[in-house]
């Protein structure tokens, strides 16, 4: 058992962590507080039972009547009935749709005005004067407790919110809410942080502390994925919520690649989970950034040498052999875990090709270590359809 432990003051990790809740919010005097969750996995993954108790001495307002990957206008129509209230805090109990959700209705709550505009859709309007927010994840996977951004979808077009102070002001990590979450669910979401943690270690935006922490992300969560997923070893989940944890803390100074960039348009068009969308394409582009001959010099500033190593460094850390074929290898763990390879629109009508490579975020893709162009994508894409 990896025993309770603090990264820092405010981020709180392992079994029991939970109960540091009440010392946070005896230490802040909150008693207002808005609890946002998810709609079924709020009771599903026991938070429920936790959280009634440890809230007993403040008056709480739970919101979850929304969908999940966060859309604007369920964060509009929420955000404008809360209003008129007052909150000292907001906790957010959930997978990573919940707390992107939380952040998105904290920039709402402090920036909207009477000419209907916020800082979702006007980023000028964000100061950075939010409520304190206390994230609670309830998978081991998307990181957002530890990042200071957030997605979400005006109709189906991602849009990133960020700012330094939306990053959660507290994380308790309680590896508890992840017992006996479905396979499927477990590894979506497994795979999601080990992807960040990839794209992260190759990423134009690494630094020495973002590789730190990639690096023991990768190494966690791909030794752990498996057994976690399969057998819903206890042990394992541990090591997945410690690695998406670091995982997130890795994004969250070097940001996502062109894995990232590409899921989002299979999320919003195919409903395809998040983290199952990135897993989808990130083995065909470590092919891409090894195979640099056909392709410009790599963005990264350090130069090729250091942009090759880094793969080498990545494969080492799956616990892969230097001669193995990286895409092979994660075909086999994507099967291993219960992920498709390949996704079935023959029965979609009005969506092309197109549809899915004009609505690449350009943001992540600017981070790739590659200039990767429109038809590289077009091609990637299209060795998914089958």
């Amino acid at each position: 058992m990896i025993k309770n432990k603090f990264f820092n003051k405010n981020e709180f990790f392992g079994l029991g962590s939970i109960y540091n809740l009440s010392k946070i919010i005896k230490k802040n005097n909150f008693k207002q507080i808005l609890v946002v969750t998810g709609k079924k996995s709020y009771q599903s993954s026991g938070l429920k039972n936790f959280l009634a108790p440890l809230l007993k001495d403040t008056e709480y307002l739970i919101k979850n009547d929304f969908d999940i990957n966060p859309k604007y206008k369920d964060i509009k129509r929420i955000g404008s009935s809360l209003k008129s209230m007052k909150f000292d805090a907001i906790i957010a109990g959930g997978g990573g749709s919940v707390i992107d959700f939380a952040k998105c209705l904290n920039v709402y709550l402090s920036t909207c005005n009477d000419y209907d505009q916020d800082g979702i859709i006007n980023p000028l309007l964000i100061k950075g004067e939010f409520l304190p927010m206390i994230a609670i994840p309830t998978t081991a996977g998307t990181g957002s407790e530890a990042t200071h951004f957030a997605v979400a979808y005006i109709k189906n077009e991602k849009i990133s919110v960020a700012n330094k102070e939306l990053r959660p002001q507290y994380a308790i990590i309680d590896p508890v809410f992840c017992f006996g979450s479905p396979s499927y669910i477990s590894a979506c979401c497994a795979f999601d942080a080990l992807c960040q943690a990839i794209e992260s270690y190759w990423s134009k935006g690494a630094t020495t502390q973002s590789k730190k922490f990639a690096k023991e992300a990768i190494i966690l969560i791909s030794t752990n994925i498996v057994k976690a997923v399969q057998a819903d070893c206890h042990l394992s989940r541990e090591s997945l919520s410690k690695g998406a944890f670091l995982a997130g803390k890795a994004i969250n100074i070097s940001k996502t690649t062109a894995p990232h960039a590409l899921s989002y348009s299979l999320t919003s068009h195919l409903d395809i989970p998040h983290g199952h969308a990135v897993a989808l394409t990130l083995g065909k582009f470590y092919t891409l950034n090894k195979s640099i001959e056909s392709q410009k010099k790599p963005l990264n500033i350090s130069g090729l040498k250091k942009h090759l190593r880094n793969l080498e460094d990545i494969k080492k850390y799956m616990g892969w052999t230097k001669e193995s074929c990286f895409e092979i290898e994660w075909s086999k763990l994507m099967i291993q875990c219960g992920l498709d390879l390949k996704i079935d629109v023959s029965n979609l009508k009005n969506i092309t090709l197109d549809t899915f490579t004009t609505s690449v975020n350009k943001e992540r893709l600017s981070n790739h270590p590659l200039e990767i162009s429109e038809k590289i994508i077009s091609k990637i894409y299209s060795e998914l359809f089958s």
